[in-house]
């Protein structure tokens, strides 16, 4: 999902059945959580980008964020 005042991308996530569901934003959520539905949004993310030809150099071009942002945000009622 992605926040409508500012854009940013984040991940409604329900653990299970039993737990409440969580707000987090993108980043947290790839990095605290492992399993399926993190595989299953890589893949995702994977086919969002553009088909080029991978790079000749030997560089790899990392880039992160000025800061890392891990919150927990309370779950949004309807």
């Amino acid at each position: 999902m992605r926040d409508l005042n500012t854009g940013q991308p984040y991940v409604v996530h329900r653990p299970s059945d039993d737990e409440p569901e969580v707000e987090l934003d993108l980043g947290s959520f790839l990095v605290l959580f492992h399993g399926q539905e993190r595989d299953s949004l890589l893949q995702l993310i994977a086919s969002l980008l553009p088909d080029e030809e991978p790079s000749d150099s030997d560089e790899t071009n990392v880039v992160r964020s000025p800061r890392f942002l891990s919150r927990w945000i309370p779950s949004r009622q309807n």
